[in-house]
């Protein structure tokens, strides 16, 4: 009796070393992971080509709608002559659900995340079909539209070719030429943002996909844009991790 007494307790111990190495180590419960605040900026201005819309909502489709989990928040604004004022074309969030919760709570929140991927998907959808097209791009009024970092961590997603083209600067035209970081600053005060619009924020900028034979928009390289986007981002507390055709993996 005494050796069966000794294995429970060294079997109940061994038990709890189990749970509590889960609890601090890599198996974190649903309930204490960190959330996601998506931030998705649409390009709706004449400067990217319609055939774009094809390509930019598979993107969407692959790399935020399917990414989304219970906790996460999704917010969808275009980007055109009144990106500073415009309604959002999709506002929502998801709950979280503990692990301990019963099965009607973990039904709701199953269903509740099914109808954000959804109507999300059918709002980018809608967008990017309208024939009307802005005749400017403001892009960087966008910026402090995006929720600041909380409880949850902050990604913005712009699906556009980058050209800004408002008051501030058309990047179509003007020759960054070596001062991209300087123009970019020069822009950001221009445009009054604070330090903190995008505190602690990823930015993931998917362009526009050129076809061979297509010539590009702009007189600035790629590279000037990126280095232009990154500076003025991390003026305002962002982190670019993302400046191409393809999705931040």
């Amino acid at each position: 009796m005494g050796k069966v007494i000794v294995a429970t307790i060294a079997l109940g111990a061994v038990a709890a070393i189990v749970v509590a190495t889960r609890r601090t180590g890599g198996e974190t419960p649903r309930a204490e992971q960190k959330s996601t605040q998506h931030v998705v900026l649409l390009d709706l201005s004449a400067s990217p080509s319609h055939g774009q819309a094809a390509f930019w909502t598979q993107a969407y489709d692959e790399n935020v709608a399917r990414s989304l989990t219970a906790g996460d928040a999704l917010l969808i604004l275009g980007v055109h002559d009144n990106t500073d004022a415009a309604a959002p074309l999709f506002d929502d969030s998801c709950p979280a659900v503990d692990h301990d919760a019963g099965m009607d709570a973990e039904i709701a929140v199953r269903a509740k995340l099914k109808a954000m991927r959804e109507e999300g998907r059918a709002k980018v959808r809608e967008a990017f079909a309208a024939s009307a097209r802005a005749n400017t791009t403001r892009l960087v009024e966008a910026l402090p539209r995006v929720p600041r970092a909380g409880s949850r961590n902050v990604r913005v997603l712009f699906f556009s070719d980058m050209l800004e083209d408002s008051k501030l600067i058309n990047l179509a035209k003007t020759p960054l030429a070596g001062r991209s970081a300087e123009m970019a600053r020069g822009v950001a005060h221009a445009a009054k943002l604070r330090a903190d619009d995008l505190r602690d924020a990823t930015v993931e900028c998917v362009l526009d996909n050129l076809a061979i034979g297509d010539k590009p928009r702009s007189v600035n390289s790629r590279a000037e844009l990126r280095e232009f986007w990154q500076a003025l981002f991390e003026s305002v507390g962002g982190h670019l991790v993302s400046f191409d055709t393809r999705m931040a993996q």
